[in-house]
């Protein structure tokens, strides 16, 4: 497999269902409004069958 098509299958954007949300940070604001700092990670999941069907399963 050539190095190009590697980085490639590695760099392909992962489908919306893999991308999960965790809230990072959280506080009230000076007005009394709660708001929340989420940030968007990818699952283990997702990762590990990532480099399956790159790299083949080990």
């Amino acid at each position: 497999m050539a190095e190009k098509n590697i980085d490639q299958l590695l760099q392909a954007p992962f489908p919306a269902c893999d991308i999960e949300w965790k809230p990072q940070t959280s506080g009230v604001t000076n007005d009394n409004r709660a708001w929340v700092l989420a940030v968007p990670y990818i699952t283990n999941r997702a990762i590990q069958k990532r480099l399956d069907d790159v790299f083949g399963v080990m």
